[in-house]
């Protein structure tokens, strides 16, 4: 999970209305500055109830809309309270309440109160798996200017997860630039995301040492929230000496993460780690270890579902029992339309029978008829293909440039196109953008930018289309045309099949089995 004032879920049981009114009789005198000071001392001490509870007192005050102080007062109550419900996993009422800070912080122009309440918004779509529409938030609040490397931090996370680690090696540089210089309290949000990162690339030892300085930072505040990286980092660790196959050191750190995760009611974590032990059991062939770890684990998932689930529930209830008289009424109504329903989806269902018939014919045929086209489309373009080859191998053997541009005259580019026309360095499985930047005696910045811009396409699409290129004239040469296709793409550079069908119909436009086979059949081999 991402580094948020409002991450975690923690499972509370909100107390009961027994008691309120006199409290409420007690405190109501409280100035909104007293009322705010009292909650959010609460919300710090995790005494969520109590925290909940004067956050309601001030936000139903209702200031007036000159009163600036309050207002903000009011906004942030509805953002606290939202970051509460979050951690209870009750991501809709959440939602709602963000919803209004957001009405208020736009109708009083306070910008600091809208990015906050966007970051929020990114983070539960975070949550639910919108990883896109998550970034769309947190673009927004970083437009905003608020915690700059916090947002910052949670782009690239969002990026890691995503596999986009060019792009979030960039974001986390940033922000770790950000926290050193401005804000440190984000410090071990950003050295957690880079562990991540650096284990998303299996480079064990920069995870590891990350991971140990996240952990590091975190143990110099005793909030829920660094509590929860805490357990994070260790469990983190754990998972990578898993990955390393060294399984002591895996359940020392998974054990380690357990005990903070318990002492501060952190579900999630303790989940995760449940499930990692039972793949540490599974692998050391105990089995009755694995199959209760399993249960832990599948247990407490249904626990943190079904709190969900009753969440919404009770607010689907509450809403229920205000139109209850109006149901009651139009029930009788419902009943009527019932039966002359049933009578009415008879007769069409008989017709929607008849016309899914005609409907499956008509499409059987529309797919035939779009087949013979598709093949004959394929077919253009192989030949296309074919003679794209032929003329850039003319002017191979020319001495000339098989890739030129007008568009961009520079120099960067010049030394990029000599370097990618040498086959033994682009068809390099290892060759990365960093290889290619120190071959121009550049920096892997400034190459990104002279690709993106300058040729209008990435690096992964410039490197692939030099290596289709390649294997387009290896499967023309008459001494290749017995290999298969696995053979052709680990020759030009790619590691699997799968990429390199990918890649090639990118380029091409067809597939390469498709290619081989009129390839072959040109050249009067059999298929």
């Amino acid at each position: 999970m991402i580094g948020s004032a409002v991450c975690g879920q923690v499972p509370l049981n909100l107390s009961s209305n027994h008691g309120t009114n006199q409290v409420t009789n007690r405190h109501i005198t409280l100035q909104p500055q007293q009322l705010f000071d009292t909650a959010f001392h609460y919300y710090r001490q995790n005494d969520i109830d109590k925290a909940l509870f004067y956050f309601g007192l001030l936000t139903g005050l209702a200031p007036h809309h000159t009163d600036t102080a309050k207002q903000k007062l009011v906004i942030t109550a509805y953002i606290l309270s939202a970051n509460i419900y979050y951690q209870l996993s009750r991501y809709r009422t959440a939602y709602e309440l963000l919803l209004i800070a957001l009405q208020h912080a736009e109708r009083s122009g306070d910008i600091i109160s809208q990015s906050r309440v966007y970051l929020s918004l990114g983070l539960i779509y975070h949550t639910i798996g919108k990883q896109d529409v998550a970034i769309k938030y947190f673009s927004e609040a970083l437009k905003l200017g608020r915690d700059s490397a916090l947002i910052l931090n949670n782009i690239g996370y969002v990026n890691v997860l995503s596999g986009n680690l060019d792009d979030a090696f960039y974001v986390l540089s940033q922000s770790l630039q950000l926290a050193n210089e401005k804000d440190s309290r984000h410090l071990y949000l950003v050295l957690h995301s880079f562990a991540m990162y650096y284990r998303a690339r299996e480079i064990w030892d920069s995870a590891y040492h990350f991971y140990r300085l996240s952990l590091a930072e975190a143990m110099r505040e005793s909030s829920r929230q660094h509590k929860r990286v805490q357990a994070i980092a260790l469990s983190g660790l754990g998972q990578l000496y898993f990955e390393l196959n060294k399984p002591d050191s895996a359940l020392f750190y998974i054990n380690q993460s357990n005990l903070v995760a318990i002492e501060n009611d952190l579900l999630g974590v303790r989940m995760e780690n449940y499930l990692i032990l039972s793949n540490i059991a599974t692998r050391r062939r105990q089995g009755v270890v694995a199959f209760e770890y399993f249960r832990r684990y599948y247990d407490l998932k249904n626990s943190v579902l079904n709190s969900v689930t009753i969440a919404e529930i009770g607010e689907l209830r509450r809403r229920q029992e205000s139109s209850k008289a109006s149901q009651q009424i139009s029930q009788l109504t419902v009943e009527q339309q019932v039966k002359a329903q049933t009578i009415r989806y008879q007769r069409i269902l008989r017709n929607i029978i008849l016309a899914v018939l005609l409907l499956i014919s008509a499409i059987l045929t529309f797919v035939l008829t779009q087949h013979r086209r598709l093949n004959t489309a394929y077919k253009k373009l192989f030949d296309k293909s074919v003679k794209l080859v032929e003329y850039e191998n003319m002017h191979v053997k020319e001495g000339r440039k098989t890739i030129l541009t007008d568009k961009v005259p520079d120099k960067l580019i010049a030394q990029i196109y000599a370097v990618m026309e040498d086959t033994t360095v682009v068809c390099d499985p290892e060759f990365t953008l960093d290889k290619l930047a120190d071959l121009v005696g550049s920096n892997r910045v400034l190459v990104s930018q002279a690709i993106n811009n300058g040729l209008k396409k990435n690096f992964r699409t410039f490197i692939n289309e030099y290596r289709v290129r390649e294997a387009q004239r290896l499967f023309s040469e008459s001494e290749t045309i017995k290999y298969t296709i696995e053979y052709v793409a680990i020759n030009v550079g790619f590691k699997s099949r799968t990429s390199f069908i990918t890649a090639f119909k990118e380029t091409t436009g067809v597939s390469p089995g498709f290619y081989l086979r009129a390839l072959r059949k040109s050249l009067g081999v059999s298929v």
